[in-house]
Formats: C-alpha cells, sequence, structure tokens
C-alpha cells in the first residue's frame, strides 16, 4: 500500500486540489487498495457489494463493512483523513528533514 502514496516530485498546489476534501481521499484509497479485487479481511470472502458509506464495501459472507482506511497507516486516525494525507505529502515530498514538531503550527 505504501508504494502508491509517495508524493514526490508532486507541487503542493496539485496535491491540494486533488485532495482537497475527505471523499477524494476515501476515494483515492479505495481504487487503490481494491485495484486487484476486494477480498474480507474478516473472512476471506472476495464478493462484495457496495455500501450506502461512501467508498466503502461490504462483504456478502459476513455482512462486515469493509472501510477503505482499514489495515493502512489511516486505519483509526484521530484526525480528519485530509490531514493525514497532507502529512504524508509533506513527509515523502520534502527533500530535505521534515521536522514534525511543526506539524500543529502548519495544521492547527
Amino acid at each position: 500500500m505504501e508504494e502508491f502514496l509517495s508524493f514526490r516530485g508532486q507541487n503542493e498546489i496539485d496535491f491540494l486540489k486533488q485532495f482537497h476534501n475527505k471523499e477524494a481521499c476515501l476515494a483515492y484509497l479505495a481504487h487503490h487498495k481494491w485495484a486487484n479485487g476486494f477480498e474480507c479481511p474478516n473472512c476471506k470472502c472476495t464478493k462484495e457489494d457496495n455500501c450506502t458509506i461512501a467508498c466503502h464495501k461490504r462483504c456478502t459472507d459476513c455482512l462486515r463493512i469493509i472501510s477503505p482506511t482499514a489495515q493502512t497507516l489511516f486505519h483509526n486516525v484521530k484526525f480528519g483523513i485530509e490531514k493525514a494525507f497532507y502529512i504524508v505529502f509533506k513527509m515523502s515530498s520534502t527533500l530535505r528533514v521534515f521536522q514534525l514538531s511543526n506539524l500543529p503550527e502548519l495544521l492547527g
């Protein structure tokens, strides 16, 4: 999963246009997470239904709803996924050492 989260070479304006809201981030994750097909992490079933929650999948066997953030570095993030994406962007696109202590000021 981490290989597609490298934003090296992308400028900040393009990044912010592409990932401007939660839905855009979730759609990106869902597209890459299930690019080779769906597999339920609970029962390993490969059949899914689209869920009423945006970008989520529902397993047809165990009926579990699977989030695109499940089993990724974004799982259980306590702040918005947009901020999490931005942190990954800043860390992967900055050539010099990025100071994590600057994040609170940068993100509010």
